[in-house]
């Protein structure tokens, strides 16, 4: 990426310009859309300078505190500037503000009056006016009639000619923003607890407005209502928040929550949005109509006028770091940077801080509040660990379902009850092996073993697109003796229907939520009672509240405890803490069973106890011992290239320029833990820095390795900061 100079003709003198702001250049002839990352009077360029074409009118005016913050995003995750604005900013090109339209419909007082007297004669128009007067007064989509009625256009135009409905033509949006039906706002209700915790962050941000606020506390204390009472008070003064969420799948319930207290002044963000639904969201910040944005990452970036609060809801979750295209940012530190940069407060809000964060509440850097009680005033569950490698645990052919989980799961539903399993594997099986020679059948273009899919009888790759059907044989030794290990959600789904035939089962997992509405869909039948059982991969221990869930269950909670990652047990502890918050968040009593091979764990076993501040204290010990982040700064450059020698090369050289300074600890080069991915070999360093050099480290890494890495044959990825090491 590479910045050119370029000078604002005449006509455009007397026009604000300003960072990030889209324009249209000549560019080998061509025309390119680019855009201004700095203004300057006198040019070191001495060459001949063409004129800008033209400027995006319609594209927003990025406030001086977002570009601070883009500017802070290129220097410190090494990223160049172009590429970041590229990221943040994509819609700045693309500013037309055009949806499709669509119709709707109702009943008019003539139309009630001739209906009620018999005066509609005919057939179609009579069923659309009855159907009509049977919706109170609601406006109705006209392709609601499409199957039932020919000519439907021409039956609804004599029907609005007649003066017997009433139509409005409407941006065509699916899903959430699809506000067709009017919403009465509701009155929020605070405990004495809630409103004592409240007022202490008001009172904190009065006093240290920078200082971010952690807002923690029991599962199904109510986190959610002190910030939307903070929220009032917020937007009672003409300004806008951001609520960010780290998952696709938290957006549905946060939104229903929001939109109920601040009806049609609520927008969403995500990357799965059609253009027509981000049209509508960007319209809507640019004439000031929603003033909550909700949303994933990306959220972050958008320019609503007068932020004046952001919030960072499960702010422990790994999925706020961006992990594939640079910059490799993480979502919570750039909001607060953002925040400083603004001048307006922030909230991170989680039951299970990450330990970056209580590190930081423990340095004073942070003020942290506490919920201590339910917010129903009702019991934590009772909470059981079950002991896998135990035999009078074990079931014949209930695969990793124990005897006492079988019981509750039974108890549960009898008590017209609702059940969430958590097994963290999708698939059928883990991985499909050889009886014969052990041979791990793996992807050809990863170093990874493939998963057996058994809902599509496919072997399938998690990190690429590569499927196969060819399992019947070993491809080392020819032997037929094909064995499946492990358990995935699919298999666990099979399993639940042979033990009890009867009962609704749903899952939720990557492969049953293909797009932005099945997400929606199935969490919503689920909460509509539709189903006995939800099973699920992580996604369903992240802030969902259902109301009748009084079990919830972790079939292995060993997964990934062993990953070779120094955060493993961290994420473990969090997981398991997470999903015990899920039960009986309104019921008096609910249960959680936490199955495990090795129940002497201490990240199993604090976590089941609730204990937060015994397992951080360990995990710090642990991690100022062995010198690893919050202690250090830690950084891991990774170099991905289809030429196995020629990515060794590129990283060996990379080494000899890190090697020239003293003042950090270099580890590798290395294989990285997964060794290819997508017919990409991948070679990591990891450096680790006193924090005290972290601004000397990042200006020597800008001016000395950050040179042409994007002209080379590999991929060379910064990642600042990193929440995985594999």
């Amino acid at each position: 990426f590479k910045s050119f100079t370029y000078s604002i003709p005449t006509n455009l003198l007397d026009t604000t310009l300003y960072i990030g702001q889209s324009i249209n250049v000549p560019f080998r002839k061509n025309n390119q859309n680019g855009f201004i990352i700095s203004i300057f009077d006198k040019p070191d360029f001495k060459g001949k300078i063409l004129d800008i074409n033209s400027i995006n009118k319609n594209a927003f005016y990025i406030d001086n505190e977002l570009q601070k913050t883009l500017f802070w995003i290129s220097k410190y995750y090494c990223c160049p500037l172009a590429k970041v604005l590229n990221i943040a900013l994509p819609f700045q090109h693309k500013m037309k503000f055009t949806t499709p339209k669509e119709y709707y419909i109702k009943i008019s007082q003539k139309g009630i009056s001739d209906l009620n007297h018999n005066k509609i004669k005919y057939k179609n128009q009579l069923y659309i006016l009855k159907f009509l007067y049977r919706e109170n007064n609601n406006f109705i989509n006209v392709n609601t009639f499409k199957n039932k009625i020919k000519s439907l256009t021409q039956t609804w135009k004599r029907l609005e000619n007649k003066e017997y409905i009433i139509s409005k033509k409407v941006e065509k949006i699916n899903g959430l923003l699809n506000q067709s039906k009017e919403i009465t706002s509701k009155i929020l209700k605070l405990t004495t607890g809630q409103k004592i915790v409240s007022s202490k962050i008001q009172e904190h941000y009065k006093k240290h407005m920078l200082c971010p606020a952690v807002l923690s506390g029991v599962p199904g204390s109510g986190k959610t209502i002190i910030y939307i009472d903070l929220i009032k008070r917020i937007i009672s003064n003409n300004k806008s928040v951001i609520i960010l969420v780290p998952e696709i799948s938290l957006i549905s319930s946060t939104y229903d929550i929001m939109n109920s207290y601040f009806p049609k002044s609520v927008g969403i963000w995500h990357s799965r949005m059609n253009k027509s639904e981000k049209n509508l969201v960007l319209k809507n910040i640019k004439n000031l109509s929603f003033n909550i944005i909700i949303g994933t990452r990306s959220c972050l970036f958008l320019p609503v006028k007068n932020l004046g609060f952001m919030v960072v809801d499960e702010e422990h979750e790994g999925a706020y770091k961006q992990e594939t295209n640079a910059p490799l940012y993480h979502a919570r530190d750039v909001a607060i940077i953002r925040s400083k940069f603004n001048k307006s407060p922030i909230l991170l809000v989680s039951s299970t801080p990450s330990i970056e964060t209580y590190f930081n509440l423990n340095e004073k850097k942070y003020k942290g509040f506490q919920l201590e009680k339910k917010y129903s005033n009702n019991l934590l569950p009772s909470i059981k660990l079950i002991n896998m490698s135990a035999k009078e645990n074990y079931v014949k052919n209930s695969g990793l379902l124990s005897k006492t989980l079988i019981d509750k799961i039974q108890e549960t539903v009898q008590n017209n009850k609702q059940v969430l399993l958590l097994q963290n594997r999708r698939g059928s099986s883990y991985i499909i092996k050889c009886s014969n020679c052990d041979y791990i059948k793996k992807c050809i273009n990863c170093s990874t073993p493939l998963k057996f899919h058994q809902a599509s009888n496919i072997l399938q790759c998690h990190h690429c697109t590569y499927k196969t059907k060819d399992y019947t044989s070993c491809e080392k030794c020819a032997s037929e003796l094909i064995e499946l290990s492990g358990s995935g959600t699919q298999k666990i789904e099979n399993i639940i229907h042979t033990i009890f035939p009867n009962y609704k089962v749903l899952r939720y997992d990557r492969d049953s939520v293909k797009n932005k509405n099945n997400y929606f869909e199935l969490l919503n039948k689920f909460e509509s009672g539709q189903a006995n059982i939800l099973i699920g991969t992580q996604m369903i221990a992240k802030g969902i509240d259902f109301k009748n869930v009084a079990l919830v269950g972790i079939l292995n909670s060993d997964i990934g405890l062993y990953a070779t990652d120094y955060r493993a047990g961290e994420r473990i502890f969090q997981l398991i803490y997470q999903l015990i918050g899920r039960a009986g968040r309104h019921l008096d009593i609910s249960t959680a069973v936490i199955q495990s091979f090795n129940t002497s764990d201490i990240h199993i076993k604090y976590a089941c106890q609730l204990n937060i501040k015994k397992m951080y204290d360990h995990i710090l010990s642990e991690r100022e011992q062995l010198f690893y982040p919050p202690f250090s700064r830690l950084i891991r450059i990774l170099v991905l290239g289809e030429n196995k020698l020629g990515t060794k090369k590129r990283i060996d050289i990379l080494y000899k320029k890190l090697k020239t300074n003293n003042n950090f600890t270099i580890l590798g080069p290395s294989l990285a833990p997964i060794e290819k991915i997508n017919k990409k070999w991948r070679y990591h360093i990891l450096i680790k820095s006193d924090k005290k050099y972290w601004q000397e480290l990042y200006n020597w890494m800008n001016k000395n390795l950050m040179t042409n890495i994007y002209n080379s044959t590999e991929i060379i990825k910064f990642d600042v900061d990193p929440i995985s090491l594999l």
